[in-house]
């Protein structure tokens, strides 16, 4: 329950900085309009895979059964529906790059109007403790606000598609087998999203929070190299640097270690989701064959 409450926090925190262009700018038609655009292209992705897929079957039964008519038909869709692939990733990925710029420029220049307003920089930078490097947040962390919020709509939507194009084609196979695929999906996304998430969102956090920091010190320096040379304190400031990248090294050892962890998870998980067809379906086909030869 912990974990599931963490999850929510985290999505209302996402959302409360999201919606400001999704939902309530003058933009926010474009906005829709554009994730509706990348909507189509990604379901016509999985459309396209899913024939792609039975037309590699119908290449290899061509050639066991020797039929060359069948071989070079298939041969002939299978090429095309390659082409027309490669266009619509083309397409999508070009949509996810506008996207991410439209949503930057808006939500930069709207955080700037904030923070010049009224002397609000100011403010923030000499009588608030609660906001740590603004401009670093301003210039950094919005850009990869937009590219990963982007890239996570993105990945759990063609997934979804993927599930749904590669479900239906094997419901007239197996309809257990789609209900295992399901389930272990679902299963594999909540151990992700709740086991590892509640762990690498912190850790990505409290990254980038030290990284403005690092960054923040060498700006300091470059303001400063005037009076720094004067009183020859080229020395304290080389250490006090040190002082403040330790931390970024720290935190980083420890996301690089929890991300490998995630990795052998997912690898894992997608090497047995290729036996899990040969699992469920292996065990009727087996029971067959030992039927007929006896």
């Amino acid at each position: 329950m912990k974990n599931i409450k963490l999850f929510f926090r985290a999505f209302q925190s996402f959302w409360s900085i999201g919606k400001l262009y999704w939902w309530d700018s003058p933009e926010k038609w474009r906005a829709i309009g554009s994730l509706i655009l990348l909507l189509c292209f990604l379901s016509l992705d999985s459309i396209i895979g899913v024939n792609q897929l039975k037309q590699q079957g119908e290449l290899i039964s061509a050639l066991v059964k020797l039929d060359g008519e069948r071989f070079w038909q298939s041969a002939f869709f299978y090429i095309g529906a390659s082409i027309l692939l490669a266009i619509t990733v083309a397409t999508w990925q070009y949509l996810e790059d506008k996207i991410r710029l439209y949503s930057r420029e808006w939500l930069t220049k709207f955080y700037l109007d904030k923070y010049l307003q009224n002397n609000c920089f100011y403010q923030v930078n000499t009588l608030s403790q609660g906001i740590d490097n603004p401009d670093q947040r301003i210039a950094e962390d919005i850009r990869v606000f937009c590219h990963r919020s982007v890239s996570l709509f993105r990945q759990f939507t063609l997934a979804i598609f993927n599930l749904v194009a590669f479900g239906i084609l094997l419901w007239e196979k197996s309809i257990l087998l789609v209900l295992i695929l399901v389930i272990y999906s679902f299963g594999g996304m909540l151990i992700t999203i709740i086991g590892f998430g509640r762990i690498l969102i912190p850790i990505k956090k409290e990254q980038l929070k030290r990284e403005a920091n690092f960054r923040f010190s060498l700006v300091r320096i470059r303001e400063n190299a005037e009076s720094i040379a004067f009183y020859n304190g080229a020395n304290r400031e080389f250490i006090y640097i040190k002082q403040v990248f330790a931390p970024v090294l720290s935190i980083y050892n420890k996301l690089i270690t929890w991300e490998r962890n995630l990795d052998i998870f997912q690898n894992i998980y997608g090497y047995i989701t290729w036996m899990l067809p040969t699992l469920a379906i292996g065990p009727r086909i087996l029971a067959g064959g030992q039927e007929s030869q006896g």
